[in-house]
């Protein structure tokens, strides 16, 4: 699964926009603010976020920690694939 579908499985599950998904990453102190292209493209599978954003993306949507670990996981492979 890529992380796009997993985003938009999640936004779908708790009824999050990605504006109110962009808005509550912002509320977090923790990471540089977030643009709402910057949102779009983690949408689309354009790009992934930092890991910074992705723990407040994990916070907004209420994933557990092993939810955590598996958003990781494909953001990491999605680094991988585009390094090769």
């Amino acid at each position: 699964m890529a992380f796009s579908m997993w985003l938009s499985e999640q936004c779908a599950r708790v009824e999050m926009t990605q504006a109110d998904l962009m808005r509550a990453v912002n509320a977090d102190p923790g990471p540089a603010e977030v643009s709402r292209q910057a949102v779009s493209r983690w949408f689309t599978g354009a790009a992934v976020p930092s890991a910074s954003s992705l723990l407040s993306i994990c916070d907004a949507l209420s994933i557990s920690t092993g939810g955590r670990a598996a958003a990781l996981r494909l953001v990491a492979e999605h680094s991988k694939q585009g390094a090769a």
